[in-house]
């Protein structure tokens, strides 16, 4: 009895974040301008003539990726301050409502939204490439869960530096520069074995401390990554922000 009503109120937060999240303005312009990005996709594609396939789905992809980011980020970052500053999450705290309850309804809710990004554009992508008469390899499927996986790992990591400052700016800044970090994982290793002393061991501890995104990136080379390590990597880093995020939540005085 008490898990189902623990369920109830996990149900009832994740649906009305997620539905708050897909109902803003900036919802729906971000689908517009990911839209408009992908058809441009599709001009430079024309151009490329003997490889316009690659063409199309490499900027596609790269265009989901980075516009979902975008939104995925700032959402995160302002989604638990926003009802901070409004005084609601004092009413939702004001019921039978635990912590815990309520931050992995949040976290939920991060991930849903990113699947719904990512379905969305990746529709309208498919829809293109089959207008040029174009068949998708089963990869491309794939492509799109990796994605997802990456954006899932920013947005708990987000939302983890977002309950650590009083400023959305911070944790943008900070998923940012984390972001670009986790991208350079090759660039790092071939630095350390560049690098001595402090500048080696400042680089061998970034290698452990910023997520391998380049993981994920199977856009890039369209092979098969391994699925089980690619899931539990992803698991990991979400369940760790979310321990995290539970320590400092508890915390807070509201």
């Amino acid at each position: 009895m008490k898990i189902k009503k623990s369920l109830d109120v996990i149900v009832a937060i994740f649906t009305r974040s997620l539905f708050e999240y897909c109902s803003r303005k900036l919802f729906a312009i971000l689908i517009l301008i990911t839209v408009f990005l992908i058809y441009f996709s599709l001009l430079v594609g024309i151009m490329a003539v003997d490889y316009e396939k690659r063409v199309l789905m490499d900027l596609g992809l790269g265009f989901i990726e980075l516009m979902s980011f975008a939104y995925l980020v700032y959402i995160s970052a302002t989604s638990i301050s926003e009802e901070i500053q409004s005084k609601t999450i004092y009413l939702v705290f004001s019921r039978p409502v635990a912590r815990l309850e309520y931050l992995l309804a949040k976290f939920l809710s991060l991930f849903a939204l990113a699947a719904v990004i990512v379905f969305y554009s990746g529709v309208f992508h498919l829809l293109l490439l089959h207008l040029r008469g174009f068949l998708c390899p089963a990869e491309y499927f794939v492509a799109l869960a990796m994605i997802w996986c990456k954006l899932s790992i920013i947005s708990a990591i987000t939302l983890f530096f977002s309950l650590l400052s009083t400023s959305p700016l911070t944790p943008i800044i900070a998923s940012l520069i984390i972001w670009m970090g986790g991208h350079m994982t090759p660039e790092i290793k071939f630095l350390i074995e560049k690098a001595e002393g402090f500048s080696a061991f400042v680089l061998n501890l970034s290698r452990y401390v910023l997520p391998n995104f380049q993981l994920y990136n199977l856009r890039d080379t369209l092979q098969m990554p391994p699925h089980d390590y690619s899931l539990y990597y992803m698991l990991s880093w979400i369940l760790a922000m979310f321990a995290l995020s539970g320590f400092v939540f508890r915390k807070k005085e509201f």
